[in-house]
């Protein structure tokens, strides 16, 4: 379950996602479902050998493009929402050991060209949406390096008067 929640004492929408609990946390080694699927080996996110930059929706986002009712009845004080919007994962690089400052500046170039073009299909959606992303790479977040989360959120940037 997944909605959005206004923090009146930080002024911004928070998103809660219960169901979230369940992804795959510190998978055992040579089972990483975001390494390059090797031939013969276990399935992947990631159906080639190696790649460049990979982009694919996250299997456990926080927010949908359906997203379904609030489980929280809000009030005035604390609005819900439900969390509508959509999660990708965006992988620059096939060596979980990198970052975005060891990437050479021509693999730079193409993760920013991937999210001008992502930007500019969620404007062809909404006027309404905002892209966050950020370099999710502590291991003890479940995440792995060379991995970017990219979460847009539509109608939540907005004021709460």
């Amino acid at each position: 379950m997944s909605e959005l929640r206004w923090n009146p004492l930080l002024g911004e929408w928070v998103a809660t996602a219960t169901h979230r609990q369940d992804r795959t946390f510190l998978a055992p080694e040579g089972y990483c479902p975001l390494c390059p699927t090797k031939p013969g080996g276990f399935p992947t996110e990631v159906p080639e050998s190696n790649y460049e930059i990979v982009v694919f929706e996250n299997r456990f986002p926080s927010l949908r493009s359906v997203p379904e009712k609030p489980t929280v009845i809000d009030s005035d004080l604390y609005p819900v929402r439900p969390a509508q919007g959509m999660c990708e994962v965006v992988l620059y690089s096939p060596d979980h050991a990198s970052s975005l400052a060891r990437e050479p500046v021509e693999q730079i170039y193409k993760l920013v060209r991937i999210w001008q073009l992502g930007q500019s299909c969620s404007t062809r959606i909404s006027s309404n949406i905002s892209q966050f992303i950020s370099d999710a790479y502590a291991r003890e977040s479940g995440i792995v390096p060379a991995i970017l989360a990219v979460e847009a959120y539509k109608g939540v940037v907005e004021l709460q008067t």
